[in-house]
């Protein structure tokens, strides 16, 4: 999965540009599997007060 959007940060002292994310296929794969996996929750607990959220983190965490 690519960055979609590329967004720049600025200020009078700096810029911050935001890093381009690349994933692998097995990766992307699996990415997909949970946001389908999410949109099928929600779908079917679509009477929930706050839908399930997906957030995915890597990295030195």
């Amino acid at each position: 999965m690519n960055s979609a959007a590329q967004k720049t940060m600025t200020n009078s002292n700096f810029v911050l540009n935001a890093p381009k994310i690349t994933l692998t296929k097995v990766e992307q794969n699996i990415c997909n599997l949970l946001n389908d996996y999410t949109d099928l929750y929600n779908q079917k607990y679509h009477n929930k007060p706050e839908p399930l959220t997906l957030r995915i983190t890597g990295g030195w965490v």
